[in-house]
């Protein structure tokens, strides 16, 4: 087990794009690691699983929060974040701040 976070979830992150290099349906796959992070959860908070479990299913979501932030997901047209940024930059403010 990685101590450090980010570093276990870069890693996770290169793993899962040699072993699933198509982005499609990546909000699918982050929808699934997060109910494993709470089935692991529930686990270990029963007296079925360990912290490993759970440290192994978190390091898997960020993984997937990470891809799904860099790559977006085509199934579903959604464009990685710094695409969509790009665009917010160009669109008019819909609520303004009000001055007193």
């Amino acid at each position: 087990m990685e101590k450090n976070l980010l570093t276990a979830a870069q890693l996770e992150t290169a793993r899962a794009r040699t072993l699933f290099p198509d982005p499609a349906h990546l909000l699918h796959a982050l929808t699934e690691e997060h109910g494993e992070v709470v089935k692991a959860a529930l686990n270990l908070y029963e007296g079925k699983g360990t912290y490993e479990e759970l440290d192994k299913e978190i390091v898997q979501l960020i993984a997937m929060c990470i891809r799904l932030h860099e790559e977006g997901d085509p199934a579903i047209n959604l464009d990685p974040v710094y695409v969509m940024a790009e665009r917010w930059k160009t669109l008019p403010l819909v609520f303004e701040k009000e001055e007193n």
